[in-house]
């Protein structure tokens, strides 16, 4: 239960194990979503070209293995293979020869996508799907 003076929120957190329902109002007006869990990225990517989201919107989905992640950048290069991108200009440390992307959404803002690796008390990996200005990259 959010209190409704708290929207929209700035950041949200979701760990679960169930689906992530990405299509929620709450996730939609959210600027900044961590989501550990079950996530279709593709949906949430054909749904920010359909509809858009502003410049800066991030996205982190975090998964505990690298095979994980790895299906779900598959998924992503089934999909989006004629975006796939070096990022040159991009200064993050990407995970090696694994796909990366950008994909215009309007004439001013495109989705760089990409997966990271994280090591604190554990390792985890991270797929990162964020807003940028076509000027970015």
């Amino acid at each position: 239960m959010i209190d409704s003076r708290s929207f929209p929120l700035k950041k949200l957190k979701l760990t679960q194990e169930e689906p992530i329902d990405v299509d929620h109002p709450v996730v939609h007006t959210t600027e900044d979503n961590i989501m550990r869990g079950n996530v279709d990225a593709v949906r949430i990517i054909k749904d920010w070209i359909r509809n858009g989201r502003k410049i800066g919107t991030e996205y982190l989905l975090c998964f505990p293995f690298n095979k994980w992640i790895q299906a779900m950048l598959k998924n992503l290069e089934g999909e989006f293979n004629e975006f796939q991108n070096n990022l040159e200009g991009i200064n993050v440390r990407f995970l090696n020869s694994w796909p990366r992307f950008s994909i215009p959404m309007s004439p001013a803002s495109k989705i760089i996508i990409y997966g990271t690796r994280i090591q604190k008390d554990q390792t985890f990996y991270q797929l990162v799907l964020k807003v940028v200005s076509t000027d970015e990259l």
